[in-house]
């Protein structure tokens, strides 16, 4: 990067100097980061520090955002309880189906016994 500055951390040392052209602004390269410098803007009298990443909206459209994501989040809650409520049926039906086969079970195992002579 010194080579790009055409600094040196020797003074009297020749610099080798890049090409600016590539490079016509390096601080606008930086400023187009998702997580670049903060800049400051002003909003209502009030100094908002914002990344230069951020897109800025109007409260409305977040707000009607918030609703909407908000109602998708009811509405899947709703799908989950009523899945969750399917499960604990098939759940009960299918221990009722192992309370039915261990006494089937039962009876095999009384069919095997030996007979009593007579």
């Amino acid at each position: 990067m010194c080579a790009l500055y055409g600094r040196s951390d020797n003074e009297d040392a020749p610099v080798p100097y890049a090409d600016p052209a590539p490079y016509a602004d390096p601080v606008a390269e930086i400023e187009w980061l998702p997580h670049g410098p903060l800049e400051e803007l002003t909003t209502g009298g009030h100094a908002v520090p914002v990344t230069s990443g951020m897109l800025l909206e109007e409260p409305a459209a977040n707000e009607e955002e918030l609703r909407t994501f908000d109602e998708e989040l009811r509405t899947f809650d709703e799908e989950l309880r009523t899945f969750d409520e399917e499960l604990r049926a098939y759940d009960e039906e299918l221990r009722a189906y192992d309370e039915e086969l261990r006494a089937l079970e039962e009876l095999r195992a009384f069919d095997e016994l030996p007979l009593p002579q007579v």
